[in-house]
């Protein structure tokens, strides 16, 4: 029952009266990390970059991208996007990450650059990457990496629905 799983995060309603949800919600909302706003950095200003950029993450959470990298090649770097994310060369990340509270990012850059922005990424202090790209990343125990691989999602999705009869 939900009293009971509810039980396992200790005393959250009375007996007889139900829940209040203005404080589940607040709970959970600690609990999650959700109480206070997380900052992002962003690697990788291409076509996925940009739309990640633009994605409004702070309407259901208090999460922002509030900078972004690239290589000095790319011609946005050394602007600011319509959202105000100031978009850096690669080459400033440490120095800019040191005077943020930046302890997450998002890299979407291709296979071959990837393990190479995590390696700039952990050495900065970075505790959690968001990776787009098909790499598996190398990273030391304590940085958390959440993968998202294009291709496979796709291919599972194709799979799914050639294959309706299987949940």
């Amino acid at each position: 029952t939900i009293r009971r799983d509810f039980s396992l995060f200790g005393e959250l309603g009375r007996r007889g009266y139900g829940y209040e949800t203005r404080a589940l919600r607040d709970f959970f909302g600690e609990l999650l990390g959700q109480d206070q706003e997380t900052h992002i950095a962003l690697v990788g200003v291409g076509n996925l970059g940009r739309a990640l950029i633009n994605y409004e993450f702070q309407n259901r959470n208090k999460m922002r991208v509030t900078q972004a990298y690239d290589v000095p090649e790319n011609p946005l770097v050394g602007t600011i996007t319509s959202t105000g994310v100031p978009i850096y060369d690669i080459a400033d990340f440490s120095k800019n990450i040191k005077n943020s509270k930046i302890k997450t990012a998002i890299i979407s850059v291709n296979k071959e650059n990837a393990q190479e922005v995590a390696d700039i990424l952990v050495k900065s202090g970075i505790k959690g990457i968001l990776n787009f790209s098909p790499l598996r990343l190398q990273v030391p125990e304590d940085v958390v990496v959440q993968s998202i691989d294009l291709t496979k999602e796709l291919q599972t999705l194709l799979f799914f629905m050639s294959n309706k009869d299987i949940k």
